[in-house]
């Protein structure tokens, strides 16, 4: 699903008639792969509008905001709708503050009590009850006749990556009794500008894009955060994994590790799918040393 493209004018155009006056301030917003996303003013309110294919994914960030918390701030969606050329929009209250990887190492003492805070609180959030399987969706993304069979059917044909990709999968089944049919809520995409702290780190500011989101096994969006420091080293330094220690199981390793792994593999389809080789070839080293180490202890 591509990004639209939305040009400022189009934004502007689109943003003057859905309020039936002429916004201010408006400028287009880094991140975001899936949508277009542009801060502006309406009157005294400071809002995002996105833009995207998937109104289904505009309307889980609405419906989020209900498990909002001081250490769990979720922005309140106003409105979805539909907008131009068969896209949809979202008005969201807008945050401010840096992007959670951005923040650099010598601040890691402050970003440890943040992103803490923030575990717990997603932790903390009351299970859902329902039939759905947290196994089987850790196993249903490593399927390769599924939705994604083309791309793994390209990454089956590369000599490199291929062994690696295998082998990921053959132990995230090896270690897949491990992991707890929980229904904690996952956000599975911490990273990727999702997550703004205030600029003196002392508080996360905002918590959006749950797209991914899923019911499961909390200890998955800190593997999230182990699996991406290396590329990240103002997270590298906050020593994530030390946030497994709130898990209080004697296989969280087994379970840490099976969740790097599945994320691992996962984003070996996706930069497969975008064409990014130097990602592409980052993603299968880390997964081979993983592979190669075992279960880390905290």
């Amino acid at each position: 699903m591509l990004k639209p493209l939305v040009s400022l004018e189009e934004a502007q155009s689109f943003l003057d008639s859905y309020h039936g006056f002429a916004v201010e301030g408006l400028e287009r917003l880094s991140g975001g792969a899936w949508s277009a996303a542009f801060g502006y003013r309406a009157g005294r309110d400071e809002l995002v509008a996105r833009f995207g294919r998937d109104r289904g994914w505009f309307e889980t960030d609405q419906r989020m905001h209900a498990l909002a918390s001081a250490d769990l701030p979720v922005p309140r969606v106003r409105d979805v709708g539909d907008a131009m050329d068969g896209t949809c929009f979202a008005i969201s209250e807008r945050a401010f503050g840096r992007f959670l990887e951005d923040v650099e190492p010598s601040e890691s003492e402050a970003l440890s009590g943040v992103v803490a805070r923030m575990v717990r609180a997603l932790r903390e959030v009351p299970e859902e009850d329902s039939a759905y399987s947290w196994r089987r969706w850790l196993l249903s993304g490593r399927a390769r006749d599924g939705r994604d069979a083309q791309w793994w059917a390209r990454i089956a044909a590369n000599p490199t990556v291929a062994p690696i990709a295998d082998a990921a999968t053959a132990r995230v089944r090896e270690l897949i009794d491990a992991c707890p049919e929980r229904r904690q809520l996952v956000h599975a995409d911490l990273l990727a500008k999702n997550v703004l702290v205030a600029d003196d780190v002392s508080a996360l500011r905002a918590v959006f894009s749950w797209k991914c989101s899923v019911r499961g096994d909390a200890l998955y969006d800190i593997a999230w955060l182990t699996f991406w420091g290396g590329w990240h080293p103002g997270i590298a330094a906050i020593d994530p994994w030390s946030l497994r220690a709130d898990d209080g199981s004697s296989d969280a390793a087994a379970r840490h590790h099976c969740y790097e792994l599945h994320i691992g593999a996962t984003h070996l389809c996706w930069n497969t799918q975008i064409g990014d080789e130097a990602e592409l070839e980052r993603v299968t080293a880390e997964l081979a040393e993983l592979l190669e180490s075992g279960p880390r202890a905290a």
